[in-house]
Parts: C-alpha cells; structure tokens; sequence
C-alpha cells in the first residue's frame, strides 16, 4: 500500500473514530436543570408540558448509547392536578409527580434530591413549578419549599373538597358558547353577548357569596370578567346590550388586571349600583375595591375599600346613597354615604344580648366572644336586618346566628332573635 494511500485510509479512520465519539458523547444524558417552554394558557397545559420534559429528560438515561447513570425504565404519576401556587405573588403552577426508576444503582445525576430505594426501584417525589413570568418549567430542590408548597397543596384541597355550590346556578347556563340568563327558573332563558367562558368569579373550585346577575323588570344587568372585568346591561329585556368596563385606565386598574376575581357582590336601586370586588393577589392576600354607578351602569368610578380588618366578606347596597360592608372575624358594620369614598363604623351591641334571652353561655366567656362575624344588612318585609354569626367553629346553642334589626338605615341596632341554620341534608337531630 502506498504511503500516501494508508495516510488518508488513517485520516478517514480517525475521522470516524472522532465522529463516532462525538455521536456517543452526543448520546450521554445531562443533568436537568431548568427547560424553557412556550407560554400556556391553562394549568392542564402545564401538566401535559411537565409529562413531555419529564419523558424526554428521562429517555435520555434509557439510551443504550448512554454511559451516564443509565436506567432500564421508568413511570410518572401526576399526584395531583395542577394549580395556581398560593405562596408569594409568583404566579407559579405547581404540580407534584412520583417518579419511579429502575435502575441497577442509584442514578446519582438525575435529579439534585435523594430518592428512596426498594428492590432496584428508585422512587423521587418531586414538586414542579411552571413560570408563567420566565415561561420556565423548574423541580424545586429545597426541601423547605418543598414543604411549603405540599402546605399550599393541602390547602387548595381542602377548598376543592367543600360542597359549597354556586348560589345562582339556577339562573345561567355556560353550556353554550355565548352565557343565556334568566331572572328565576321558571323563565325563559334570554341569550346574552357574554362569553360563557368569562362569566363565572369561580375561584380555585370554591364559591364565594356573590351576585353577578341582576334583574329589575326590562332592566338586566350582569358582571362578568371579559374585557376586564365588565358589566354589560340590557334596558329592554335582552333585545339590545351595552357592555362597560368597571377597571378604569389608571394604576389601581392596571394593578387590578393582573389578578384573578376571587369576589363580586354586585346590587342596584333604581340607577344607582354598586359592585365590590375581591382581587385575588397571593396567599390570604386580596385588594377589594369598590365600582359605584348612579347611570345605570353606562358609566363608573373606582376607588379601594380599607382593610379595617382581613377580607371583605359581605356586601349590599339595598338603600338608595349607602354601601354596607362587612368583614370577616369582625362584628362590626362598615357604612359609606358618599360613593364609596369613605366608611363609618357601626359597632354592634352585641353584649346586650343577655338583656334579651334566658338561654345560658359558659360562664366567664362575653357574648362578643361567641357573636364574632357580621354578614350585611338586608331588607324583610321593609326592615333592615343583619345576621352576625359564630364563626367556623361556633358550638353555641347549635350554632344559631344572632339576628338584629335597625329602624335608622343601619346607624343603631338591636337585638331581635337567634336565627337557627338550616342543616345539612346528611345530618340529622336526635
């Protein structure tokens, strides 16, 4: 052979030997790290997004040409479905997978956190995150978030397993494309130009007291969250529609765009109209703001209502120039005159209830330590009444609430009766 021929026969060879090293390196599996992904618009995307990484970082370890802590087979389990992070204001979606591996010894590269081990089975039990901000898909290593986030977990389930159900179920219909209303269940449904997507204030499976459509003969009006959020009225039926944003363009409308409604209470007398709104912010973290209409619903304004005490629980406008307000573990009612611009304080006389009754309390314990959440004033056969009730935990005469009416538009109160709750269907009274 001659010399030049077996130089380029060894030229040729040393080429495919690089290239064929090059291939297998190729091949070799590499620590995960963090996977760019494109934005989704619902957390069901997200879950089938961490399944598509999740095979294919793996499959990487199941290549026969890979070297680096290969695994001979693998399962994933979603443990949950996933949901919107309550920790922060991250905007994560969080969901949690075990992921079992069969492997003769440890994959020590697969992930950053340690395993547990059974008869060449690896099992990890991992808490994704997705990014909505950074539209990064990440695993959390530290055990403490790790913690905090099954914390938060535990938390929405508990809100997903409540039977509470949508107190105005009866008077909508999302099962089209476009919402179809109507003023009791015995109507005629009367189609709007609402989307039904958009329609619901239902947050994390679990409603709140709301009220989002009202009927006043031809006058109809509807809040919904479509165009951010919105109220769209009809003044002859359901023939011709307006819709009107609630959120002006100014920085609390701006900041108020970037949450999720997790409350709307929405009430009218004759053109005057109020709704309040709780947006949802992070974990035990909500702004409320008030929308005030004296038109109708043409036109609004906008202001924030103060945080006297943690969340807005209740609100009505049932008397011509007044919002009521009430919040949670407060027995106090809150009363604005002026659109919503400023509140007095009306605080109720709850102790005076042992001048009305006979039936024994557990002795050193005040009334207002049992009376302790007031709900907001409605109207019974044209006097104003109130209910203040016990709490989550209340055991006092069975939980009855403490009814009290007012015979000046909410600014002095007294006690009337104990109202007793209806109970539930499943349980029973011996």
């Amino acid at each position: 052979m001659k010399p030049k021929r077996k130089n380029i026969i060894l030229m040729i060879l040393c080429i495919l030997v690089v290239i064929g090293a090059f291939y297998v390196w190729s091949q070799q599996a590499t620590p995960a790290r963090q996977f760019t992904v494109e934005v989704v618009d619902s957390n069901s995307d997200v879950g089938n997004k961490t399944d598509e990484w999740l095979k294919a970082y793996l499959n990487q370890y199941k290549n026969p040409m890979n070297m680096n802590n290969r695994i001979k087979d693998y399962t994933l389990e979603q443990m949950n479905d996933p949901f919107s992070s309550f920790l922060d204001d991250k905007e994560d979606i969080i969901v949690e997978y075990e992921i079992r591996v069969e492997a003769q010894k440890e994959p020590t590269t697969l992930f950053d956190i340690a395993p547990t081990h059974d008869n060449g089975m690896w099992t990890y039990d991992m808490v994704l995150t997705f990014s909505k901000r950074e539209s990064v898909l990440k695993y959390i290593k530290s055990e403490t978030q790790v913690k905090r986030e099954k914390e938060s977990l535990a938390a929405f389930k508990e809100i997903e397993k409540s039977d509470e159900s949508d107190p105005l179920e009866d008077l909508y219909s999302v099962d089209d494309m476009n919402l179809k209303i109507r003023a009791n269940s015995k109507e005629s449904w009367i189609q709007t130009p609402i989307p039904s997507s958009g329609f619901s204030t239902q947050f994390q499976n679990h409603y709140t007291k709301d009220k989002r459509i009202e009927f006043e003969g031809q006058n109809i009006i509807v809040f919904h969250k479509n165009q951010g959020p919105a109220i769209t009225s009809s003044q002859d039926g359901g023939v011709s529609w307006n819709t009107t944003s609630v959120i002006p363009d100014n920085d609390l409308g701006n900041q108020l765009r970037k949450f999720s409604v997790s409350f709307a209470n929405l009430s009218f007398v004759g053109d005057e109209g109020y709704l309040v709104l709780g947006s949802h912010v992070a974990i035990n973290s909500d702004i409320f703001t008030y929308h005030h209409t004296t038109d109708g619903g043409l036109n609004w304004t906008t202001g924030e209502i103060p945080m006297y005490s943690e969340h807005v629980i209740d609100a009505s406008h049932i008397i011509a120039g007044k919002l009521f307000v009430t919040y949670e573990k407060d027995p106090s009612l809150y009363i604005s005159q002026d659109g919503g611009e400023t509140f007095d304080e009306v605080i109720l006389p709850i102790d005076d209830i042992g001048l009305y009754t006979d039936i024994p309390k557990a002795s050193g314990i005040s009334w207002n330590q049992i009376f302790l959440q007031a709900e907001a004033p409605k109207l019974e056969d044209g006097i104003l009444t109130m209910l203040v009730n016990q709490g989550e935990h209340g055991d006092f005469n069975r939980n009855v609430d403490a009814k009290f009416v007012s015979q000046d538009d909410g600014y002095t109160w007294q006690f009337d009766s104990f109202v007793e709750k209806p109970l539930p269907k499943w349980k029973t009274v011996n």
